[in-house]
């Protein structure tokens, strides 16, 4: 019972501290970036983290990385329980091929 309630606690805290997205990106480190064969997944959970998964085929600056992930829609979660059963989301398809590929 101890450890439940310490474990409560941290999590609690956790969650407090946590003021930035949780963000994991994996990225090619040369090439230009092919949006079409990219993918992504960004959630937003019941106590308000917001978590971010970038598969990005190819190679982008910081500044254009943090574009791209804020023009991708977020998912609400609606229930605690973790929800596996949804893939990340083809980049391409979801702003459109037109503003995927850039010269």
């Amino acid at each position: 019972m101890r450890l439940a309630k310490r474990l409560s606690v941290l999590e609690q805290q956790r969650r407090k501290a946590a003021k930035e997205p949780i963000r994991v990106i994996f990225q090619s480190v040369c090439g230009e970036p092919n949006l079409a064969n990219s993918y992504f997944k960004r959630t937003l959970h019941p106590d308000g983290t917001l978590v971010e998964m970038v598969f990005l085929d190819g190679a982008i600056n910081d500044a254009d990385m943090e574009a791209l992930i804020a023009s991708l829609p977020i998912e609400r979660i609606q229930s605690a329980t973790p929800c596996f059963g949804n893939l990340p989301r083809p980049i391409g398809e979801t702003i459109g091929l037109a503003q995927a590929v850039r010269p």
